[in-house]
Order: structure tokens, then sequence, then C-alpha cells
């Protein structure tokens, strides 16, 4: 589902779907940013250049919750928030396998590689903690839904550290994870289902 969750003079609250990138690439090609723009454009009626930026992203197979400034000062503030860890996330999770424990902690490090990120021991050079808490919700039809809150914001950190226990989330292909009818080939099991954080 795609749409306009919340606007107001300080930010817009999207749901991207799975498939669309956060932000345009180099290319010019479709994005959240870019179908907000021309939203707030529209509705605002504003007859010049539109001030929006993304205060966060989500991976283009992810969907959920997106957060756009629409001014600097919001921007500077909803970063500081996120940044201070003033911003309680929370995501659902799909995999085809359910974890050991029906509710946990995973600690590992992880690596930012290109487009990938790598569990490695904590001293391995570039290896940053992450963190995050799960809770195990119900089993329906062979898929898992799990809710997890981050305690860190690292690259793929939820999707590397489920692979990590042998819980790849469903369709990511590049985690190990498999496809499965109910989900379009453009999606994975990562939905960015709830956010709290300071307004602006």
């Amino acid at each position: 589902m795609e749409g306009i969750l919340y606007h107001d003079n300080h930010l817009v609250a999207y749901a991207k779907p799975p498939g669309l990138a956060s932000q345009p690439a180099e290319d010019g090609a479709d994005s959240a940013e870019s179908r907000v723009k021309g939203w707030v454009k529209d509705h605002y009626k504003k007859p010049g250049n539109v001030f929006l930026q993304a205060v966060h992203r989500l991976d283009r197979p992810a969907s959920g919750i997106l957060i756009f400034a629409r001014n600097s000062k919001a921007l500077s503030r909803l970063q500081a928030a996120f940044r201070e860890r003033r911003s309680r996330k929370t995501y659902w999770v799909l995999t085809l396998k359910a974890p050991a424990e029906i509710e946990g902690v995973l600690e590992n490090h992880l690596r930012h590689e290109e487009h990938f990120a790598r569990v490695v021991e904590p001293g391995d050079r570039g290896a940053q903690a992450a963190r995050l808490r799960y809770h195990f919700r119900e089993r329906q039809g062979g898929i898992c839904w799990m809710e997890v809150e981050l305690d860190t914001g690292r690259y793929h950190q939820i999707r590397a550290q489920f692979a990590a226990i042998g819980c790849p989330l469903i369709g990511d292909a590049r985690y190990g994870g498999t496809a499965h009818a109910n989900f379009h080939s453009d999606a994975i099991g990562l939905h960015h289902a709830k956010l709290l954080l300071p307004h602006p």
C-alpha cells in the first residue's frame, strides 16, 4: 500500500511500497522522494522548487513508513532526534523459519561492504556493533511474523542479523532468503510498521 500517511508544514509521512528507492539515483529514476515532492507541489500549490528531503531511508525491497522534512529547520531537528536515539522504530519481519526462542536480543558486529552487510568478529576492521530486539507474534500459512525494534541502525542490519541465525527474510535472496508465492518479486519480508519521534 502506498500513500501519504500524515502531512503538515514541517514534515510528510509516506507509506513506501516495496521495489521503490527512497531517494533519487543519479539517473533520475523514480523514487519515493520524487513522488512525495510531486504530491507536495500539487497539494500545496507550490509554484517553484519544493524543499523536501528524506530524514532516513528504507531498503528498496522493503516497505513502510518514510519521513520527509519540508524545511531545513525540521530536517536538522528530525536528524538530531534519530542520531540521539529519541526515535523508536518498529519493524515487521516475515521469515519461513522461526528463531529458536520466542523473543530475544540479537547482537552481532557488522561490516558494511558493497551493497552487503557481513557479520564479522568484533575486532575486525570496520566492525560495528549491531543490536536488535525481536518478539515472535504468529505463524500462519508457513510464514513467521515477528516484531523487531532496533537499538542500533546499521546498514541492512535486520536482514543480516536474521540471516546469521538461519532465519533469512522471505524473498531476500541476497542474504539466503527464498521467494514465496504471496510476495512480489521486488519485495522482501521487511516492513517499517511504526515510528515514534518528537515533532520538530
